[in-house]
């Protein structure tokens, strides 16, 4: 099973087991959490330096799915505990002169490169009106937390020979996300309608040159724990 499948298969296992395991006593409390799972379009675009200081950049459209727990803290407030995977990411430079001898001799250099990602995002929605019916916009704030598996390679090429270098690293990397989001309230199985920013960096001095930006929409139906 892959991994994004794995987190929110554990979400969800997480979610149903504090609810069976409350007292009756606690129904006003159960009734806070809800679950939500979604499928999102991303505007996405990143810079990658190459172990040589080479610059790759990419900005192409993407998909991605995203599973979360939430928490009513009140009727305007709301907490969330989100993960989200998106599509693998493919870039590269093409090939340059590297170096000229005196000879005539070039010798080139290009690379290429992927990674995949995954993130833990700690949320905030804030209603404008505690009658969602009456008002369903709300405004939203996250950090995002991310994980990102890279590889990237490198080939001097050589008259006479070709060299291959491999870097392949675990990336972590944090950012703001902002927001806008519509809810639509339909009882138990209800509808979220959001559009996000959000702009990352590397927490890693040796990547710290790494960047990436997204925007997203997200389509999300709720399950609201109304027992």
């Amino acid at each position: 099973m892959k991994p994004s499948k794995v987190i929110i298969v554990i979400i969800i296992a997480a979610a149903v087991n504090i609810v069976l395991s409350q007292d009756s006593k606690d129904k006003n409390f159960i009734n806070r959490f809800y679950l939500k799972a979604g499928y999102e379009l991303l505007s996405f675009n990143n810079v990658t330096v190459f172990k040589s200081g080479r610059n790759a950049y990419v900005s192409e459209g993407l998909k991605g799915f995203t599973g979360s727990i939430g928490y009513e803290y009140s009727k305007k407030l709301s907490f969330e505990i989100q993960y989200k995977s998106m599509d693998d990411v493919s870039y590269g430079y093409d090939k340059e002169a590297y170096m000229v001898y005196s000879s005539g001799e070039i010798y080139y250099l290009y690379g290429e490169g992927g990674m995949t990602s995954n993130y833990i995002n700690l949320r905030a929605n804030y209603f404008v009106n505690e009658d969602r019916r009456e008002n369903p916009i709300y405004f939203i704030g996250s950090l995002n937390l991310g994980f990102q598996q890279v590889r990237n390679s490198e080939v001097k090429e050589y008259p006479d020979r070709t060299e291959t270098i491999a870097n392949n690293y675990n990336r972590f990397i944090i950012g703001p996300e902002a927001g806008i989001g519509i809810y639509f309230d339909l009882g138990i199985i209800s509808f979220h309608t959001e559009m996000t920013f959000s702009s990352r960096t590397s927490l890693l001095n040796r990547d710290k040159k790494y960047t990436e930006n997204s925007l997203t929409l997200n389509f999300s139906p709720i399950l609201n724990f109304n027992l």
